[in-house]
């Protein structure tokens, strides 16, 4: 059995989305850091922290990236610093039955996919400095009219940077910055 999410799909797609921002020198924080192949590709050219549950994804992530700070937090709980760039890839996958293992914590995204999208969308704008963006994968499983309503709700004007359609869903990589043109 797994013990932390592989990189699959999704994981790809939004190292591909994330490539092609060609960001540096930047302070970055991955939420749910999993395998780390995404915090190891923020470190080659930004200070990275990163969080996990899951506490075989911090000690993975932490072999694969010595020069980051990686440590335990359920979404921002244990963080306190403020970011240029926050990277979140959730568990996103609708499923009606409950489950307890830390594994499955990875890609169960509860009854509506939702269970933690709404709760990182409710308060990642806390921890993202005034000119930072947000860079968040979704399944068009997990409502993404939902997502986009909710951040221009917060002040902010989102981008879709890539999709990609599979079997059952589509995977979409969304960007969001402060919409400072159109705050009233």
């Amino acid at each position: 059995m797994c013990e932390v999410y592989p990189p699959s799909e999704d994981t790809f797609l939004f190292l591909e989305a994330l490539k092609e921002e060609k960001f540096e020198g930047r302070y970055c924080l991955e939420i749910g850091v999993g395998s780390g192949v995404i915090t190891e590709f923020l470190a080659e050219n930004n200070t990275v922290d990163g969080v996990d549950i899951n506490p075989k994804a911090i000690e993975i992530t932490k072999r694969r990236c010595k020069k980051c700070r990686i440590f335990y937090s359920d979404l921002f709980s244990s963080v306190r610093d403020k970011y240029d760039i926050i990277v979140f890839n959730p568990p996103y996958v609708p499923e009606e039955k409950e489950f307890g293992d830390i594994y499955d914590m990875s890609w169960y995204g509860g009854k509506n996919g939702r269970r933690i999208i709404d709760r990182f969308l409710d308060d990642f704008d806390m921890y993202l400095k005034k000119n930072g963006r947000m860079y968040m994968l979704q399944s068009s499983l997990s409502d993404l009219k939902k997502t986009i309503e909710k951040l221009k709700e917060k002040g902010f004007r989102s981008e879709i940077l890539k999709t990609k359609k599979l079997f059952f869903e589509e995977l979409i990589v969304i960007k969001a910055e402060r919409d400072i043109i159109n705050k009233r």
